[in-house]
């Protein structure tokens, strides 16, 4: 999980946990005073922020670093 806390800083986003399964952990990312959903995949580090159409995929690296 420490490169999803890492983007989070580096991004100025907080972090709101909603659910935690040995693979993913999901929950509310506040950025720009928005909350966006966010689930992030703790084996292949893929931030996936939003829903729907609005829904996009990063792939970050350990550090948080997006790749």
């Amino acid at each position: 999980m420490r490169p999803l806390i890492y983007w989070a800083r580096d991004h100025h986003a907080t972090l709101r946990m909603g659910e935690r399964t040995p693979d993913q952990v999901s929950g509310q990312a506040m950025i720009d005073a928005r909350a966006v959903p966010f689930r992030f995949d703790l084996r292949t580090f893929r931030l996936i922020l939003g829903e729907g159409e609005d829904q996009r995929s990063i792939q970050l690296n350990e550090y948080g670093w997006e790749i």
